[in-house]
C-alpha cells in the first residue's frame, strides 16, 4: 500500500484487514527528494546555490577539478589540476670553463609522467647536443643500464646550434612516458662555447 499526502492533515486512520492502523497526527508532509532529472550527464554534480536550493554543476573537462569560487552561480567552478604539469630543471655549470661532455645527471621520477616539451638556455651563443637514456628501477645497475642504447630521443636530441636557446614540443620519435622510480640519464654528446646551461623538461602527470 502506498499513501501520498500533499496537504496538511489533522488525523488519518487507515485500517486494513490485518488490523494494522496507521495514525498521522497534526503535521506537514514535505517532499524531500531531489528529482533525478536534475542530472543530465555522467560526472554532473549536485551543489547548493542558496539555503535549501540544489542545482546541477555540469561536468568539467578531463583532468579538471572542482574549485570553490564565490563569484560563480553554483559557488564552484572547474579548473585544471594544479598538479597537471610539472617541470624538472637541470643546471650545468663548467665553473668558469667550457662544460665538458659525458654523463651529467640522473633524473629519477617521483610519479608517472609524460614529457611534453624541453627548453634550453645557454650563457652565450654556442652549440650543444644532449641525450637522455632511460631505464626502470629494476634495470638500473649503473653499468649496462642506462646507457646510450637506452636513448629515448631517437634522432631528435635536444640541440642548440650556434644560438643562445632552443626548445621542442613536438618530440618526434621520442619515448615520452616514464613511470615512478624510472631513471633518465642526461649525457652531453657534444658542446662548444657554453660555460653554463639550463635544461628544462616539462611533464604532464599521468597518474
Amino acid at each position: 500500500m502506498k499513501i501520498i499526502i500533499e496537504e496538511k492533515v489533522t488525523q488519518v486512520e487507515v485500517e486494513q484487514t490485518n488490523q494494522i492502523i496507521l495514525k498521522l497526527a497534526d503535521f506537514d508532509v514535505q517532499h524531500l527528494a531531489i528529482e533525478k532529472s536534475l542530472i543530465d550527464a555522467k560526472g554532473d554534480l549536485i551543489v547548493g546555490t542558496a539555503d535549501n536550493t540544489p542545482a546541477r554543476l555540469p561536468v568539467g573537462n578531463d583532468g579538471e577539478i572542482p574549485t570553490a569560487d564565490s563569484g560563480e552561480a553554483c559557488g564552484i567552478k572547474w579548473l585544471a589540476s594544479a598538479g597537471g604539469d610539472v617541470g624538472c630543471l637541470v643546471l650545468l655549470d663548467g665553473a668558469g670553463g667550457v662544460i665538458t661532455t659525458g654523463i651529467k645527471a640522473d633524473i629519477i621520477f617521483p610519479a608517472n609522467l609524460t614529457v611534453k616539451e624541453w627548453v634550453m638556455f645557454g650563457d652565450r651563443s654556442g652549440s650543444v647536443i644532449l641525450d637522455l637514456w632511460h631505464c626502470t628501477y629494476d634495470e638500473f645497475d649503473n653499468s649496462t643500464h642506462p646507457v646510450v642504447g637506452d636513448s629515448i630521443c631517437d634522432a631528435a636530441k635536444p640541440t642548440i646550434s650556434s644560438a643562445h636557446k632552443a626548445k621542442d614540443d613536438v618530440l618526434s620519435g621520442w619515448t615520452v612516458a616514464a613511470l615512478v622510480r624510472d631513471c633518465w640519464r642526461l649525457n652531453i654528446d657534444s658542446l662548444s662555447s657554453f660555460t653554463r646551461l639550463s635544461f628544462l623538461l616539462i611533464f604532464e602527470r599521468t597518474a
